[in-house]
């Protein structure tokens, strides 16, 4: 059997379609029994949350299993950049950790994450380019299937040209 990675991004229009893809994803996920995390902001969250309910999903159970398991995406992302820049080590510390504790149901790990969406909207492309590296390097060690959401604000965002795009792109196995 191959290996269980992936590292998928979308551009979203809106925060709708945002809220649904993400649902989507991790109603697969917890069809398939994989542990799924969701790093974002607040708002987001709960909106992912009350349409993972309307799915029929009990979410409270599937955090309970820890199969479900819900992250701040500032928080996540302020324990390792320093002077906004990724630190590499730091990165791989904070991250390999939440994997070995996510995979140890034995089950596959699914992640969406909008850190890089954050950094975008910050005026960090560079930044967002780095983190979109690191999360590759931490697929080649880990098995993880991954999905990278830009939100309708960061698709927006000056900085977002489409050199940036094309770039953040081309460090996806899915665009």
């Amino acid at each position: 059997m191959g290996r269980f990675t992936g590292h998928d991004v979308q551009f979203f229009t809106s925060d709708a379609d945002q809220v649904r893809a993400v649902a989507h994803f991790v109603q697969e996920g917890v069809a398939a029994s994989h542990t799924c995390i969701v790093v974002s902001t607040p708002e987001r969250r709960k909106q992912i949350t009350e349409e993972l309910r309307s799915r029929g999903i009990d979410v409270t159970s599937l955090i309970a299993r820890y199969q479900y398991i819900e992250l701040d995406a500032r928080t996540l992302l302020s324990s390792f950049l320093i002077d906004d820049r990724c630190d590499r080590e730091h990165f791989h510390r904070m991250l390999d950790t939440l994997m070995r504790q996510a995979s140890s149901r034995g089950a596959p790990v699914r992640a969406y994450g909008e850190m890089v969406s954050l950094l975008i909207e910050d005026g960090l492309p560079e930044t967002a380019i780095e983190l979109e590296e690191l999360w590759n390097e931490l697929t080649r060690q880990q098995e993880l299937m991954l999905f990278c959401g830009y939100s309708a604000s960061a698709a927006a965002a000056p900085v977002c040209s489409s050199r940036v795009r094309e770039r953040i792109c081309a460090l996806h196995s899915h665009a």
